[in-house]
């Protein structure tokens, strides 16, 4: 009898073992279909957000400044700004050096806060969820090798700002030189020579100061693609809107024409002046209608 126990006991365990591995084998293949779909969800909708966004900041920093719009955006009148500033300001000695100063001190401060995140993001997944992917991949799941790959797309993010503020910090260091240069060589040393230097220092700072906005977005991705994918659309708007108002010019206009009672080109024309929302961008060099006050001021 005790023996017919046992051997009743011994298949009564083999039955359970069966159905564990068969209830096993059934999880295991519908998490095999989810990761499948989860996986295309997770690194597709990403890439999404991250060509979308490419496109608006190529878009705003080197195709709109050629349209016809250009005089409604705001990087558009900055670069003219900046353009009639260097005209401006060449070699006038120290204000340009120290304006080129503080300039790059806040693109230290970025770079080494990117660095300092990198680095701390890095560390953070290291010690957590990578260890188990450095050590023995077999041992780790499936979400947590997605939340490695995930952490290290952070970390190399924050490590890209940074170099898009070092370079914003060498090509100032150049002009900073070239501002109080007259000539290299036998060739004159023109203003807008300094200026193509000097777009891609704005640039690089304008890439930089968008990864550091955008990594809301990066970091929301980590809660759900879906998360990421909703942050991205509303920073692209928020963006846009803000990218897309000069409200300087726009409120000028709208007192004089609420002066005079006629429209812009009136008033430019009684003033002597042109209006820059009609289509006309700032002299590079500096010409253009000027009132006698910018002339005693030059």
């Amino acid at each position: 009898r005790r023996e017919e126990k046992r051997r009743e006991e011994k298949r009564r365990e083999e039955k359970r073992r069966k159905e564990k591995k068969r209830e096993e084998n059934k999880r295991n293949m519908a998490l095999a279909n989810l990761t499948v779909t989860s996986l295309a969800i997770e690194i597709g909708v990403p890439s999404f957000t991250f060509i979308l966004t490419s496109i608006y900041v190529t878009w705003v920093l080197y195709l709109e400044p050629k349209g016809k719009n250009k005089a409604k955006a705001t990087h558009s009148i900055m670069l003219e700004a900046r353009r009639q500033w260097i005209a401006d300001q060449h070699m006038k000695g120290v204000v340009p050096a120290n304006t080129f100063r503080d300039y790059m001190n806040a693109g230290e401060f970025l770079a080494s806060t990117a660095m300092t995140l990198a680095v701390a993001i890095f560390g953070f997944t290291i010690s957590g969820t990578g260890a188990c992917v450095i050590l023995d991949v077999n041992t780790c799941s499936d979400m947590d090798i997605l939340v490695f790959c995930k952490q290290v797309v952070i970390s190399l993010h924050f490590f890209v700002i940074f170099f898009f503020f070092s370079q914003q910090i060498r090509y100032c260091t150049h002009v900073s030189i070239m501002m109080n240069t007259s000539r290299i060589g036998d060739q004159m040393l023109q203003p807008d020579d300094i200026f193509v230097f000097f777009r891609r220092a704005v640039n690089f700072w304008t890439i930089g100061i968008r990864g550091f906005y955008f990594s809301v977005p990066l970091m929301l991705w980590l809660l759900s693609p879906w998360a990421n994918l909703g942050a991205t659309l509303v920073m692209l708007f928020i963006f846009y809107s803000l990218d897309h108002t000069s409200p300087i010019f726009e409120e000028k206009a709208e007192e004089k024409k609420n002066k005079s009672g006629g429209d812009v080109e009136g008033v430019a024309k009684s003033s002597g002046s042109k209006p820059l929302l009609s289509g006309e961008t700032l002299s590079p060099r500096g010409g253009g209608h000027s009132s006698d006050s910018d002339n005693e001021r030059q």
